[in-house]
């Protein structure tokens, strides 16, 4: 009877698991306890409840001692605080946990450079982000945070250099433009500052159309974001951004084909992450049951990946179960639990694949972790 409800319960959890997997963006995290607190965290530094924030941090970390999430954002909150040590710390704290935890490098530096920038430390800003840019030389914000910290310290030239920078990586922030008009003015180049300006309040307008699809995206009003997607790709036909989104929402309407159709699309824009591309094409094989070629192209998006993304290692983990690659799946899920401790699905899935193997003992220690942290 014991072996049986344990059945019934692997069952469930798989079934689970597979509606997430098909209904839920790919980039999605579980929504387990230590998700839904770095939510309230940011909700209460959106609010400036700063020493609040502090508190919750401290008190979640006791729980989720050396957690990713709540070390990024209990920095954050120090930064408000002007606490730039306490800051710095913890974000020092996370570049030591690189080789075990999934954490990207280059957003660490990014957040290291605005408290260095807060402290008027600017060389050593501009320093943390040489440093991202030698990891991730097309992360098109680095740039941007660059030339902003060159306008801070009145260099203006170098501002416009790196700026430009930022434009020709990302060719569609209004952001980016606004920010060179700006040190155009400085420069009473008023020529180039107009024709900057114009292109930001253009770009502006767009940035909301792309929030407006996404909302109508995430939820699932896949007829309207389909032409509303379109509708914006007469006038954008070349950007990745929307190209993406087209291909998810046919993602989502099953129409694996097509959605491969655009992600291939992306596969050679220097901009676009080869893992996160990788990683959506070997969903859909995975999806359409040509684990081979999923397997192949997980492994990729993996030796691709900078950041020990734990979904990778959990993706691939799910495509050796389907091909009663035990070990290597326990393999997989290990290294995810690795890298996201506190993800309680990883253990969920571990779990299943113990039960395949009849090994009461680990199922039911990964079945009790679940639970604790869901």
């Amino acid at each position: 009877m014991k072996k049986v409800l344990m059945v019934v319960v692997a069952v469930i959890i798989i079934v689970l698991a597979t509606i997430a997997h098909n209904e839920i963006t790919i980039n999605m995290q579980v929504h387990n306890s230590e998700f839904f607190l770095v939510r309230e965290i940011h909700s209460l530094i959106f609010e400036k409840q700063y020493d609040a924030a502090l508190k919750k941090s401290n008190e979640a970390l006791k729980k989720y001692p050396n957690s990713v999430e709540i070390l990024s954002v209990r920095a954050k909150v120090y930064e408000n605080l002007k606490n730039y040590s306490k800051a710095l710390d913890d974000y020092n704290l996370l570049l030591s946990m690189k080789d075990d935890r999934h954490i990207d490098l280059s957003r660490v530096y990014l957040n290291m450079s605005y408290v260095y920038s807060d402290k008027k430390e600017y060389q050593k800003a501009l320093n943390i982000l040489d440093k991202a840019i030698e990891l991730e030389p097309n992360h098109c914000t680095l740039y941007f945070r660059k030339g902003t910290i060159k306008k801070e310290m009145s260099d203006y030239q170098g501002a416009i250099k790196e700026l430009t920078k930022a434009i020709a990586c990302n060719p569609y922030s209004g952001i980016y433009y606004k920010q060179r008009e700006n040190v155009y003015l400085k420069l009473n180049d008023y020529e180039h500052s107009k024709l900057d300006g114009a292109k930001a309040d253009e770009l502006q307008e767009l940035s909301k159309d792309m929030h407006n699809l996404t909302m109508l995206q995430l939820n699932d009003k896949n007829d309207e974001a389909m032409a509303e997607c379109n509708k914006l790709m007469e006038k954008y036909p070349t950007h990745p951004e929307l190209i993406e989104i087209k291909a998810r929402i046919y993602q989502k309407l099953k129409d694996y084909d097509t959605a491969l159709k655009y992600y291939n699309e992306l596969e050679n824009n220097a901009n676009i992450s080869k893992s996160e591309i990788y990683k959506d094409k070997a969903f859909i094989y995975h999806m359409k049951g040509d684990n081979k070629t999923a397997l192949n192209l997980i492994n990729k998006a993996i030796e691709a990946d900078k950041t020990n993304d734990d979904y990778l290692y959990g993706l691939r983990g799910s495509i050796k179960r389907s091909i009663k690659d035990y070990q290597g799946s326990i393999e997989d899920y290990t290294s995810a639990i690795k890298y996201a401790p506190y993800n309680a699905m990883h253990y969920a899935d571990r779990a299943t694949v113990f039960l395949e193997l009849n090994d009461d003992k680990k199922y039911n220690a990964d079945m009790k972790k679940y639970n604790s942290l869901k």
